[in-house]
């Protein structure tokens, strides 16, 4: 998959996520009686919802929604191949603008500028921690018995409670908590001077963050908000997140009787006197910030809010809700529909592999000749001279269905396994193979037709041939062994590969046939010759006995043809 690719997944996800958050906010909007902490339920799942989205396009889709070409790519032609016994075949289409346009630089350019904001993002992400930790060493742990007896009451019953970290320091000027699974409290030494109510109300504050598990849930909105920083609307749900994180904290805060005009004025107190941490301030919870903070001493001063914790029955509704989000985006995934009055293009080959002897045959001769034009008996005769001549074989007769303007690719071959890493082996100076490469050899054939305004099709092809020649015994000097023969048992191969290609470009009038000489494969056979009456002796006859090696090159010739297949027509 390249960048270009990745655009119409891109979309997919930026509309499935608008789709999400505008109904929850509609959702929201109308259910005023809800409760800070219930909101932040809500929030969190849709952060969720938003990470899990991109994974859908894993999934087989049910069904499909349409839209313009210029934004999604078609989905790929169907390929028919047509193989004889004992070959692999392969015929693929690739996916191009079934519209017929080129791909526009733009998209590869937005992919990447989404990757690089996302990368940047998560990097400015990771020097919250590197701050966090450079905080917590220009603090101390804070062993003021009445605080901790303050701690043990609000944590009482929680096993959580013994890997919190209780600290102080006089960097910071707001109590501040941070971490996941080693999490840190760090009031500020002015703290120590607060009365009970107010050290109360703010250490049941900062617990309620880890309680409720917020550092997780603030790592998930900065993932989020990571993977779609270009939607202004996740942006708005992270913010919409945290201030309900901060909402309901302050609800936990008043449940455990602070009273509400001295909790105000505190927050208020502590957002004027600010943080010498800034970024600290950004990066971990802080109980006062000015961002929002009169929304928050408006809530704390309603006395009517609904502040309680969501029960385990909004719990599994919310779980639930994000389960049937996820299926719906997984079935539903956006690429074009297919358009039914389309034409499409029948391109059929066949691979001919024609030896030096059927080079005394004169009409094969006249047939093959590079870039010629065939009619339709001219074709036939070709082919039926072609199969009656000993040294020309039949490799293969593909056909594939595609669009125009879009490529299709034809294999014929087989994989190799060969080894890249050895380690010893059982005995000294043996080895053995410890990891393989996957490499693909024989005939590739890439087909691109273009349909003509008068009906013809123009192809453009770009055959090509991969070929084991043999192995360099690595062991052994670089001795070269050919590929015929087995490599010796305990020594290291290196394997040697030869590639040839060529392009080629032919306009075909309806019912033309096109011959196209295709790349050489070259192969090493071993002659042996023996003596008359000597050489059948045993032992003595193999001193008689002479070998020679010689080159045989056979040429791969491609006779291709092409017409239109109208809707509904038989392929």
């Amino acid at each position: 998959m390249n960048l270009d690719t990745l655009f119409p997944h891109y979309c997919e996800i930026l509309l499935k996520s608008t789709a999400v958050l505008v109904a929850v906010a509609l959702l929201l909007k109308h259910w005023r009686g809800a409760s800070a902490a219930t909101r932040h339920l809500v929030w969190a799942g849709i952060m969720v919802v938003l990470i899990a989205l991109p994974l859908t396009r894993l999934s087989r889709p049910r069904w499909t929604v349409g839209l313009p070409a210029v934004l999604v790519r078609s989905a790929r032609a169907q390929p028919v191949p047509v193989a004889l016994p004992h070959q692999v075949v392969a015929a693929a289409a690739a996916p191009v603008p079934t519209t017929g346009r080129v791909p526009l630089p733009w998209r590869s350019l937005l992919i990447v500028g989404w990757l690089g904001g996302a990368a940047v993002l998560l990097l400015y992400r990771a020097t919250g921690a590197v701050q966090s930790r450079r905080l917590r060493r220009c603090s101390r742990p804070l062993d003021n018995e009445d605080v901790r007896e303050l701690v043990r009451a609000i944590t009482a019953g929680e096993r959580w409670a013994s890997r919190v970290e209780l600290r102080c320091s006089q960097a910071c000027r707001v109590p501040l908590t941070w971490g996941i699974w080693r999490p840190v409290v760090l009031l500020p030494e002015a703290a120590l001077g607060w009365s009970v109510l107010r050290l109360s109300a703010a250490l049941c504050h900062e617990y309620g963050h880890i309680r409720r598990q917020d550092g997780m849930t603030r790592l998930l909105a900065n993932l989020a908000c990571a993977i779609y920083w270009m939607h202004p609307l996740v942006w708005l749900a992270s913010r919409q997140l945290r201030l309900a994180q901060e909402q309901a904290c302050d609800d936990l805060a008043l449940l455990n009787g602070a009273d509400a005009a001295d909790y105000a004025g505190l927050l208020v107190e502590l957002a004027r006197g600010g943080d010498a941490e800034g970024g600290c301030v950004r990066h971990a919870f802080a109980m006062a910030h000015p961002s929002r903070l009169d929304v928050r001493v408006r809530a704390i001063l309603e006395a009517s809010l609904n502040r309680r914790v969501p029960s385990r029955r909004a719990q599994v509704l919310v779980a639930v809700s994000i389960l049937a989000a996820a299926a719906v985006s997984a079935l539903a995934q956006v690429a074009s529909l297919p358009d039914e009055n389309e034409t499409q293009i029948l391109v059929s080959a066949r691979f001919l592999e024609v030896g030096p002897g059927a080079s005394g045959c004169p009409e094969l001769q006249r047939g093959l000749k590079d870039l010629s034009l065939l009619d339709v008996g001219e074709a036939a005769e070709l082919l039926k001279t072609a199969d009656s001549v000993e040294g020309v074989d039949l490799l293969s007769a593909p056909r594939v269905v595609t669009r125009s303007k879009q490529e299709a690719l034809i294999r014929i071959g087989q994989e190799l396994f060969v080894p890249t890493e050895w380690e010893p082996g059982g005995q000294q100076g043996e080895w053995r193979p410890k990891k393989y490469e996957t490499k693909e050899v024989g005939i590739t054939f890439g087909v691109r037709p273009f349909l003509e305004a008068d009906g013809a099709i123009t192809l453009a092809v770009a055959p090509a041939i991969v070929e084991l020649l043999g192995y360099l015994d690595l062991d052994d000097g670089m001795r070269p062994i050919p590929s015929s023969a087995l490599a010796p048992e305990g020594h290291r191969v290196q394997a040697v590969f030869a590639s040839r290609k060529r392009t080629a470009k032919v306009t075909l009038r309806p019912g033309q046939t096109v011959v196209l000489g295709g790349p050489l494969r070259e192969e090493v056979v071993t002659l042996q010759d023996k003596t008359p009456v000597l050489g059948d002796i045993p032992l003595l006859g193999r001193l008689f006995r002479s070998e020679e090696q010689m080159t045989v090159k056979r040429q791969i010739w491609f006779v291709v043809s092409a017409e239109r297949l109208e809707p509904g027509a038989p392929r």
